[in-house]
């Protein structure tokens, strides 16, 4: 049995986020949700504040940090809407696929030719979008069996259809062992 301090350890923290979320996929949103250019879904994942964001008609997924100082390009707490996507610090931009830098002769060539959003991979079943830092299988091998319910139900499905939402702090491993376990 557990103990609930491993729950909480650091040294767990680290490799789950290690093993679990940046070697597979996880669900971002339904496509209806990144509809319009410029339409964003912000999650927090782990200590990552990632953006689902569609650039032109082409679905992105990135942590929401500026490569030139690291200020957030999407600020705030709301979760989705409609903006393009520029770095409130110096302006630079994200749009169709390129980093756009105002005055760009003021920096070194090789500062620029490192400089891109970090970027995950981007996969659908049907009409939901998923993604992952570094997947060690392809999407449809980690559904397995459940890829073509999966894809049949994201098609039946047209827009998200929030009732209610209630946010609270709970590591993810107990939640998931109280609805496990008879006891609860």
């Amino acid at each position: 049995m557990k103990k609930v301090n491993d729950y909480f350890s650091d040294k767990n923290y680290n490799l789950e986020k290690k093993e679990l979320f940046e070697k597979f996929y996880h669900f971002g949103c339904h496509v209806s949700e990144l509809r319009n250019d410029n339409d964003y879904i912000k999650l927090e994942v782990f200590d990552n504040d990632l953006i689902l964001y569609n650039d032109n008609g082409n679905i992105i997924c990135f942590d929401n940090i500026c490569p030139h100082r690291g200020a957030p390009f999407i600020c705030g707490n709301k979760e989705d809407g409609c903006q393009k996507l520029v770095c409130p610090y110096h302006g630079w931009s994200y749009q169709n696929g390129k980093l756009i830098i105002p005055n760009r002769n003021q920096f070194d060539d090789i500062e620029i030719s490192k400089s891109d959003l970090v970027k995950y991979k981007i996969d659908k079943v049907g009409n939901f979008i998923f993604f992952s830092k570094e997947p060690i299988m392809s999407l449809k091998e980690q559904l397995g069996e459940f890829y073509s319910t999966l894809e049949m139900i994201s098609k039946s499905i047209d827009k998200r259809i929030d009732l209610n939402k209630n946010e609270f702090l709970s590591n993810w491993k107990i939640s998931l062992e109280n609805a496990l376990e008879n006891y609860h």
